[in-house]
Parts: structure tokens; C-alpha cells; sequence
């Protein structure tokens, strides 16, 4: 534990001295903020093109949680990346620099260093999540209207309703996010070099994302199917529609549970598989 421990304060005070999280959670809440502001100039173009009869804006309420869901998945589809990006340098970064020789000799274990890397992530994981769901939110609230979800009359889902189904959501895909890290330091474990780590993790994980649809429901037994990503299938993609009042009933829960359970345990197969490697490819 100790070493755990020793390994976590060293590479937290790393983090600390660089700028790169924190420019990294910058450019995640403009790109947030920005999702969030193109769903505007889209409301209000086709508002003035839009004739008088058809033209409804005073029997719709609730108008902020599309965007707001949108803006927020979009930002962590781009933390996604950040993140496998940041978890395939790691090991195999340290590694060829030989700053890992000397770590695993004087300072801990290798297996303390792993899991030391993957308590990190936590709260990076943590960050970007606040980073970009209040940079969402604060945007939303300033362009659109948030409430209970009305459209002609008819109310789809109060506001108390909408926070839970969105709390549901945003948790279901944590687990994800640990699993995507975590793959990634299997992948960065592995190698010995940090090009080829953030190479073969990028390709496989892209490629995956690129033809999930292809497996139907057995995307489904993949970490990564839980995860925001450009071909997103996460709950918070689901979430994007039950804020625009597609659906009622609000988010499945078989899918719910898949997505807490699969990652979850892929994460720790991952951990597993990143200690043995770093056992067996050494320093």
C-alpha cells in the first residue's frame, strides 16, 4: 500500500507541474460551450425561416436539456481520446525515457505503479467530467430554457424527472471511462515504446467504434460501446433523446446495467493484464 501511495503522490505532483491537464480541461469546456452555442444558431436560423403558422415557441418549454446533453457528450467524446491518449504515454513513455528503471528499483513495485496510474485516472476522469458538464450546463442555461419538458401542451417529463434520468446517465458511463484508461495501460504496459502504445490503442479502439454497428447487440459484451465516442452508443447518447421528449419511459434498464457491469469488470481483467505485463516486460 505504501508504494501505491508513494507512486500516487509522485504522479500527482507530476500533473501538478505540467500544464497540459490543465490546458486539456480548457480546451474540453470550450469545446462544450461550443456544442452547446451551435445548437443555438441552429434553433434560431430555423426559427427565422420557419413562417408564422408553424412557428409553436410559446407551447414548447424544456428546450435547454437537448443541447446541454449534446454539449456534454460531445466534450467527453473528445476526453475520451484525451484520456486513452494520456493512459498509452504512461508506462510506455517512462519506460523509454528510463525513468520507469529506476522507479520500479528504488521506489515501489511494479504492480504498485499500475494500480497507482489507475487511481490517478480517477480523478482525472472526475475533472473532466465537472470541467465540461458545468461549462454545458452554464451555456444551456444562458441560451435555452430549462424545465419541465412541454411541447403543445403536453408535459414528457418534469425537470426532477430529467435530472435523474441525466444523473443515471452520466454515471452509467463512468465505468466506461476507467475501462478505457485502463485498456490503455495494458496496451502501454506492453510496449516499449510510446508511439507504438498510443498507435495500437487509437487503432483498435477507433476501429471498433467504426464498425460496432456491424455487431448488433453484441457491441454490447465491449467496453468501449459504453463509452461517448463520435459513433457514440453510450447512455448519454440515449439520454439525447429522452431530453427531446423521443421517449417518456425514459432510459433502458438492461442497458443501465450492462453498462456498469461489462466495463467494470473489464477494467479490472485490464489492471490484471497491465500488472503482468509490466511484471514481464520490466524496465
Amino acid at each position: 500500500m505504501s508504494g501505491v501511495l508513494r507512486t500516487l503522490h509522485a504522479e500527482a505532483f507530476r500533473l501538478r507541474k505540467t500544464r497540459t491537464v490543465g490546458w486539456s480541461l480548457v480546451f474540453l469546456a470550450v469545446v462544450a460551450a461550443a456544442r452547446v452555442f451551435a445548437a443555438h444558431v441552429g434553433t434560431a436560423v430555423s426559427s427565422v425561416s420557419a413562417n408564422a403558422a408553424s412557428a409553436s415557441e410559446g407551447d414548447v418549454s424544456g428546450t435547454a436539456w437537448g443541447p446541454f446533453v449534446d454539449g456534454w457528450r460531445t466534450a467527453l467524446s473528445a476526453a475520451t481520446l484525451l484520456l486513452l491518449l494520456h493512459a498509452t504515454r504512461s508506462i510506455a513513455a517512462d519506460r523509454e525515457s528510463g525513468i520507469l528503471r529506476v522507479t520500479w528499483t528504488r521506489a515501489t513495485s511494479r504492480g504498485a505503479s499500475v494500480v497507482a496510474r489507475a487511481l490517478l485516472s480517477l480523478g482525472l476522469i472526475v475533472a473532466a467530467f465537472a470541467v465540461t458538464g458545468v461549462a454545458a450546463f452554464v451555456t444551456a442555461g444562458a441560451l435555452f430554457d430549462f424545465g419541465a419538458l412541454v411541447e403543445d401542451g403536453y408535459e414528457f417529463l418534469t425537470a426532477a424527472e430529467l435530472r435523474v434520468e441525466l444523473a443515471t446517465a452520466a454515471l452509467a458511463v463512468l465505468p466506461a471511462f476507467a475501462a478505457t484508461y485502463a485498456f490503455g495501460l495494458a496496451v502501454s504496459a506492453a510496449t516499449r515504446s510510446a508511439t507504438v502504445a498510443t498507435n495500437v490503442a487509437l487503432s483498435v479502439f477507433l476501429a471498433f467504434d467504426l464498425f460496432k454497428e456491424a455487431l448488433g447487440g453484441a457491441q454490447q459484451w465491449v467496453f468501449a460501446a459504453f463509452v461517448p465516442s463520435f459513433v457514440d452508443g453510450s447512455a448519454l447518447s440515449a439520454m439525447s433523446g429522452v431530453a427531446r421528449g423521443f421517449s417518456d419511459a425514459g432510459l433502458s434498464p438492461r442497458f443501465l446495467e450492462l453498462s456498469l457491469i461489462v466495463p467494470s469488470v473489464q477494467a479490472l481483467v485490464f489492471l490484471v493484464l497491465a500488472c503482468i505485463a509490466a511484471r514481464v516486460r520490466g524496465g
